[in-house]
């Protein structure tokens, strides 16, 4: 017959329907049951592996291919990148006693201020860092009114 498989090619099928009482089952039911799934999970895998690399080359395609050569590989690999972290020159409590020394700020134009004098950051919530360092360093920094801080008069 055309277009029929013979015996030995046809794919096993699920013989056990997930949610039946296994108990009943024989062993060799069993096994069988168990490489069929594993088949099916690990063709599932490849194809989603193949997808997922499919979409990694339209983004490097896309994104002009930041990293060279080398982001090329990491992403083959499935390993990202890893941002390097800023190191600043001074702690965020030196720069900001350097710009709260002159005039007292509310907390966002501090944190403006340090930035503009050059401490660099990507933190998204860099305000509230702002905050919390004035708060947790009253030996530097004095509460004029709420929101607005100054620097002490010695510097540490």
């Amino acid at each position: 017959m055309p277009g029929s498989r013979s015996q030995q090619d046809q794919k096993p099928t699920a013989t056990i329907e997930v949610g039946h009482d296994l108990s009943r089952a024989s062993l060799g039911e069993l096994q069988q049951e168990l490489q069929v799934r594993i088949k099916d999970l690990q063709s599932r895998r490849e194809a989603l592996v193949r997808e997922l690399q499919e979409v990694d080359e339209k983004l490097l395609a896309h994104t002009g291919g930041p990293g060279g050569e080398e982001a090329h590989r990491a992403m083959q690999s499935g390993y990202r990148r890893v941002q390097q972290r800023i190191q600043n020159e001074q702690c965020l409590a030196e720069a900001l006693v350097e710009v709260l020394s002159a005039e007292t700020l509310s907390v966002t134009a501090a944190a403006a201020a340090v930035q503009a004098h050059g401490y660099q950051t990507t933190s998204p919530n860099f305000r509230t860092i702002v905050n919390q360092t004035l708060i947790a360093h009253p030996d530097r920094f004095e509460r004029v009114r709420r929101g607005h801080y100054t620097a002490t008069g010695r510097p540490d």
